[in-house]
């Protein structure tokens, strides 16, 4: 279903591009997290904090730090996607 049909060519493609980057940002800190220790259940994070490489990357850090921000960007871009969108009556 593609929700963008009427909107040009421009548009559609910087949706995909931002759809994209959100997704693999999502996939990343997710695996980020599970590599460092930590764990989405439990939600603590302090085994994660003593691994070398949450210590030595400071985008790793950025990443798991803000884990939840990274799971909450897709679902908002699609709800404003989905707002964006042309309502057929």
């Amino acid at each position: 279903m593609d929700l963008l049909a009427e909107r040009s060519v421009i548009f559609r493609i910087l949706s995909n591009l931002s759809f994209g980057f959100l997704n693999a940002g999502l996939i990343v800190s997710t695996l980020l997290v599970y590599l460092t220790g930590g764990s989405f259940v439990s939600g603590t994070l302090h085994s994660a904090l003593e691994t070398n490489l949450y210590q030595e990357s400071e985008l790793v850090q950025m990443m798991v730090d803000n884990y939840s921000v990274w799971f909450a960007l897709p679902a908002i871009a699609v709800v404003v996607v989905s707002f964006l969108a042309p309502h057929a009556d």
